[in-house]
């Protein structure tokens, strides 16, 4: 008996060794996982980070670019509404005075004829001066317009090129974003997971050490011992056969007769 308790005993220890060391290998596992995507997470989220600034740039690159073209756009609108109107007058201001060239030319004829010394042909040699003048800036006038609007419609297609490519570089930012925001919460889910696994196995372990350890498998084995004595007993008992001393089932009286306690081994209740 005193053999079969030691062999008991000694697979108990055995099972209790090989489940703490699988235990421990699943911990160390476990752990390394937990700290695998915990780091991996870090980095996702790191990157990530860096792709919503680089977002955020070019947002507000975008932003002032189009409020630049906006800008360049109205003022060669006020440049052409003004050269337009200074044109304008300057053109008036040329038949106007042509007009005057035409009456004075009519005076000069009647009055004076065409000597040298007619003062009409010095008024209309100023007033001519003063048309081609007038005319010239007209010219000019429709000329820088023409200018200006060709400035402004350059500068505006470059700007609507540099925006197109911005948005375009935008949402591939936005998609790398999203890929590592995934990876990011998938990593972490599987951290969770993990840690969850940690927390598992220290419970095992902490259990192990209380049901394995040398004083409660003694007492398991000494208790194993006093059923089995119990219950040799109770089977002389039945047999008619003496018992030099009873032997206590665990949870029973010292008081009971062998008979009682061969009716509790077979589980018949004495009260």
């Amino acid at each position: 008996m005193q053999s079969d308790d030691s062999l008991e005993r000694s697979k108990k220890m055995t099972w209790c060794s090989e489940e703490r060391q699988r235990e421990r290998a699943s911990l160390e596992s476990a752990r390394a996982s937990a700290m695998l995507f915990s780091a991996d997470a870090r980095a996702h989220e790191h990157i990530k980070a860096q792709l919503q600034d680089e977002l955020d740039h070019i947002q507000k690159t975008s932003e002032n670019c189009d409020g630049a073209l906006r800008t360049i756009l109205q003022d060669a609108t006020n440049v052409s509404q003004a050269l337009d109107g200074t044109g304008q007058d300057d053109a008036v201001a040329a038949k106007v005075l042509n007009k005057a060239l035409d009456g004075l030319t009519s005076l000069r004829d009647q009055w004076w004829g065409h000597d040298t010394n007619n003062p009409v042909v010095t008024a209309m040699t100023s007033l001519s001066g003063v048309k081609q003048s007038f005319e010239a800036q007209a010219e000019a006038c429709e000329g820088l317009q023409k200018e200006s609007a060709e400035s402004a419609k350059a500068v505006a297609e470059r700007a609507r090129d540099l925006l197109a490519a911005l948005d375009a570089e935008g949402r591939k930012l936005e998609l790398m974003r999203d890929f590592y925001a995934k990876r990011q919460s998938r990593s972490t889910s599987m951290k969770d997971v993990y840690d969850s696994q940690v927390i598992s196995a220290e419970a095992y372990l902490r259990n192990l050490d209380q049901s394995c350890g040398t004083g409660v498998l003694e007492q398991q084995s000494h208790e194993t011992q006093a059923d089995v004595h119990a219950l040799n007993d109770a089977d002389m008992v039945f047999n008619g056969q003496p018992i030099k001393a009873p032997h206590l089932l665990r949870g029973s009286s010292k008081s009971l007769s062998p008979v009682e306690e061969a009716a509790l081994a077979m589980g018949v209740s004495i009260d």
